[in-house]
């Protein structure tokens, strides 16, 4: 009888310890955004400046925007040579990586459904933090 006891009470202990086991996925999994969020059309709102040793300087861009599709990007803005005319990129929501023509020149630091904030690496430590909001 004191075996009997002893084998109920491991068998209970296991079956709470399996009903209590998480089986979801890992959260960093769930940070991942894929290139699906960036797709539509993306107002630039400032784009921020930062050397080394200064302040930051803030300028506000009204008529500049970004149009993503699955594969192409069109930058739109005034000061652009490339004005207008579509090129392709890739984004690792791994690494938060955005290439543009094959060279990883952004680090997307924020994106949600309204909202995309890239980071650009300068020189000597500088770097420019760019805004935008989904139309």
């Amino acid at each position: 009888m004191k075996l009997f006891k002893v084998t109920f009470i491991l068998l209970a202990m296991m079956v709470t310890a399996i009903t209590f086991t998480a089986c979801g996925s890992d959260d960093d999994e769930d940070n991942i955004v894929s290139s699906s969020e960036l797709v539509g059309t993306w107002d630039m709102l400032t784009i921020t400046s930062y050397y080394s040793g200064e302040s930051p300087e803030v300028e506000n861009v009204s008529d500049a925007y970004w149009v993503f599709t699955a594969d192409k990007l069109t930058v739109h803005d005034k000061t652009d040579l490339a004005n207008g005319k579509s090129v392709s990129y890739t984004y690792n929501g791994n690494s938060k990586e955005l290439s543009i023509i094959g060279y990883p020149l952004y680090t997307v630091t924020e994106l949600s459904k309204s909202t995309l904030v890239i980071r650009s690496e300068e020189m000597f430590g500088s770097y420019e933090v760019i805004k935008f909001k989904k139309r």
